[in-house]
């Protein structure tokens, strides 16, 4: 699995992925006839807005698996806060790679890009159906990432 910074052309493929993410972690909490149609152009929309309005402050990387499509992104703003650091705006991974290590490994990369003062990653909430690995309760120290606290599974370090 290779894992880098996402650019414009990576914009609907991202938005492939929420919409995929969202419709299996969130069908019982958002409404069925949103998620069975005006999700497609409502994340399309709003990935392709962020990449023509970048922000110096929000960083966005991609995991891409070999002969596969995207399989996870995490989104960053980083210094959002004094106190909480940098917020993990989105952390989505393939619904049928879930637990195998890949948003570990796209956390510990968002972590690694932390500039300046910023050291702690954190993440407003659950995702509605069960708290997931990368879905934080509370801020996680950046350089816990990168311990033994946080190990891999073994499938992500085959992709």
């Amino acid at each position: 699995m290779a894992i880098r910074m996402a650019v414009a052309g990576d914009a609907s493929r991202i938005a492939a992925l929420h919409c995929a993410s969202w419709r299996d972690a969130y069908k019982n909490v958002l409404e069925r006839a949103y998620l069975e149609g005006p999700i497609e152009a409502d994340r399309r929309a709003f990935w392709s807005g962020r990449f023509a309005e970048p922000d110096p402050a929000r960083t966005v990387f991609v995991a891409d698996a070999p002969g596969e499509s995207l399989v996870g992104f995490v989104c960053i703003q980083q210094d959002v806060d004094a106190e909480w650091g940098s917020l993990i705006d989105n952390l989505h991974v393939a619904p049928a790679l879930r637990g195998e290590g890949v948003g570990a490994q796209l956390m510990r990369t968002a972590a690694l890009s932390l500039s300046g003062g910023s050291r702690t990653l954190a993440h407003p909430g659950g995702n509605g159906r069960r708290r997931s690995p990368g879905v934080l309760a509370r801020p996680v120290r950046a350089d816990r990432l990168m311990t033994p606290h946080f190990p891999l599974r073994s499938r992500a370090s085959r992709l």
